[in-house]
């Protein structure tokens, strides 16, 4: 019962090339049989010739289709020995009994000169195609094992990847919402413009994660959008500036990367509560490569922030090792008064 669905299986990895590849071996296999016959004077018997194909071609694929991969792969190396080595002697003793009982001894006669000869010619091309089979199936194995677990590991980066990109910083979403909360309740005119600029950024959040890049021009967007939510806490406006510049159009970077920087920022920010306060980011690129810095004043009295589930730089970093490995780099400068960050990641393709 377990040999069909492992033969299956195996059937199923091989392509119509190599199909067509093992195809073209046989057959030249085969007439070179039939070529030697004749060479050697002895005539090409059809009994001979399928005797021997049925007991390469049976013991070949037999081995390496379902053998290997049931005894040998499975460490059981005494069962796979013992089967093997009964299909060879099997296999020598079908070849010399078609020679011997139906063929006179023909093959012997005119080339080998005696039965122990060609005795020991079969027993060393069973061997052969049997070492040959195991050779190629365990390496065959092996390589699809490692394209098995590299596709695994892609797919398990990809759905991490997905997961960090959907964290939007709590903190920042809960003041968002304390705040429409507030304008709601004295009816101020600036709640529905609030509450559509929170529904674009989560969209945008939502959507993006299942891109694997975005255009730099789709990120500043919706920094700009980030930024135009956050000044509607207050009634006058705050200092934050955002500049960008370079060859920004058509290039693409890993999705809301930048967004997350600035959201950081923003979480880190004394602004609200600063009159001297303020936030700096700036955008440059250059040729392939992306260069981002967000600066801000702080006060280290409101670094309870951080203890509120924040995701912030740790997720980013975790997003950048994923996405880019050692081609990008973030450094962080935190002072008591100041906070900065500095981006550096190539353009995707």
């Amino acid at each position: 019962m377990t040999i069909i669905p492992n033969i299956n299986s195996a059937i199923k990895h091989y392509s119509w090339q190599t199909i067509a590849l093992h195809g073209a071996v046989w057959l030249g296999i085969l007439i070179s049989f039939i070529g030697m016959q004749t060479f050697n004077g002895a005539s090409p018997s059809l009994l001979r010739t399928m005797v021997v194909m049925v007991c390469a071609v049976g013991g070949y694929y037999g081995n390496t289709l379902f053998l290997v991969n049931h005894y040998f792969e499975t460490k059981h190396y005494l069962a796979y020995t013992t089967i093997v080595v009964s299909i060879i002697i099997l296999s020598t003793a079908l070849n010399y009994a078609a020679e011997s009982l139906f063929l006179g001894g023909e093959m012997w006669h005119k080339f080998f000169v005696e039965p122990r000869r060609f005795i020991v010619a079969v027993l060393w091309v069973s061997v052969t195609i049997t070492l040959v089979g195991l050779l190629t199936t365990t390496q065959r194995n092996r390589r699809r094992s490692e394209s098995e677990t590299q596709e695994l590991l892609l797919r398990h980066n990809e759905a991490q990847m997905q997961f960090l990109r959907a964290q939007i910083n709590p903190h920042f979403l809960f003041n968002t919402l304390n705040n429409i909360y507030s304008l709601a309740v004295v009816q101020s005119p600036q709640t529905a413009p609030m509450i559509m600029r929170l529904s674009r950024l989560l969209r945008y959040s939502i959507y993006t994660t299942q891109k694997p890049s975005v255009s730099i021009q789709e990120e500043i967007a919706e920094i700009h959008e980030l930024i135009a939510l956050f000044q509607l806490r207050s009634e006058e406006p705050m200092n934050i500036t955002f500049t960008a510049g370079g060859e920004i159009h058509g290039r693409q970077i890993e999705p809301m990367i930048l967004f997350a920087l600035v959201e950081n920022c923003l979480k880190h920010s004394d602004i609200t509560h600063n009159t001297a306060g303020f936030i700096a980011i700036h955008l440059a690129v250059e040729g392939e490569t992306v260069y981002f810095s967000t600066l801000n004043t702080k006060d280290n009295s409101n670094a309870q922030k951080d203890a509120v589930g924040g995701v912030g730089l740790h997720n980013i970093r975790q997003r950048l090792a994923l996405k880019y490995a050692d081609r990008a780099a973030l450094a962080i400068h935190d002072t008591e008064t100041h906070f900065e960050a500095r981006l550096t990641i190539p353009v995707l393709l």
